[in-house]
């Protein structure tokens, strides 16, 4: 899970309400991630928008780094498994 899994919370009357990350994962590896969220904000304009997106629906700054860390991990594996290298600003063509 690279240190940032979602945690769920359940009770009877509210079910699969969304938590923090846990900390199950490696603690050196969710903090190098949250950097390098930090920094793909300069250069991933992806990443950039997600951010922006997302503060601009209210969420707090953290949450939406958290996010864009998520977004670099869909992003390498993506990269990794298809063997492609990263073009920035990719817009896939959707059927």
């Amino acid at each position: 899970y690279l240190g940032l899994s979602p945690t769920y919370q359940q009770s009877g009357t509210s079910v699969n309400v969304k938590g923090h990350i846990n900390r199950n994962g490696d603690s050196s590896l969710r903090s190098q991630l949250y950097v390098a969220a930090f920094a793909s904000l300069r250069c991933n304009t992806e990443c950039k928008a997600c951010f922006d997106r997302l503060l601009s629906k209210g969420k707090p700054g953290k949450v939406a780094l958290i996010a864009v860390a998520n977004k670099l991990i869909r992003q390498a594996f993506a990269i990794v498994t298809q063997v492609k290298l990263y073009v920035d600003g990719f817009k896939p063509e959707k059927p």
